[in-house]
């Protein structure tokens, strides 16, 4: 067992890591109901727990990163020669290394950087933007041979009221 005894900030941490593993209600009834039964040392043990999920979840997202980034092994920020790199290109790479970018962008999501449907997008967002124009006219393209319909010669329809009607001055 461990030594450290439960305090309410324990259990704010616990609430926090279910609820970013999308646990809503385990996040909302754990704490509440072990602390009302009297099991508070069993939430100790349950946090430790959680922490090294989240600690492996973090290895592991790194190490997928790291895969799909395919660097060398021995590529690392430490291994960067930062001499080499124009101050304002390593305050930028320094910035997107520390990952905020990433809960921002779950925020940011629609139908025009992802594949939801755009009946998902919130009232107020942009129309989805137009294909850009190749800079070509409409219609047919020089040098492209011409496909067209015969035209059928046009038949007299004796229901029509057009062919009843007489010109002014025939004397009907």
């Amino acid at each position: 067992m461990s030594a450290a005894a439960y305090t309410p900030e324990m259990g704010e941490r616990i609430a926090v890591l279910l609820s970013e593993w999308k646990l809503p209600t385990v996040a909302a009834e754990l704490v509440h109901r072990l602390v009302a039964g009297g099991h508070d040392e069993a939430l100790v043990v349950v946090a430790e727990v959680l922490e090294l999920e989240a600690a492996g979840r973090k290895e592991r997202r790194v190490e997928r990163l790291r895969r799909a980034s395919k660097l060398p092994p021995g590529k690392t920020f430490e291994t960067l020669d930062k001499a080499r790199v124009p101050r304002t290109a390593l305050l930028k790479v320094q910035e997107l290394s520390r990952g905020d970018f990433v809960e921002q962008a779950q925020l940011a999501r629609s139908s025009s950087n992802s594949s939801c449907p755009p009946s998902s997008d919130p009232p107020g967002a942009p129309p989805p933007a137009r294909p850009k124009r190749s800079g070509r006219p409409r219609g047919g393209q020089p040098g492209h041979e011409r496909h067209e319909r015969a035209l059928v010669p046009p038949m007299r329809d004796p229901w029509s009221r057009a062919s009843h009607i007489t010109s002014p001055g025939s004397g009907q």
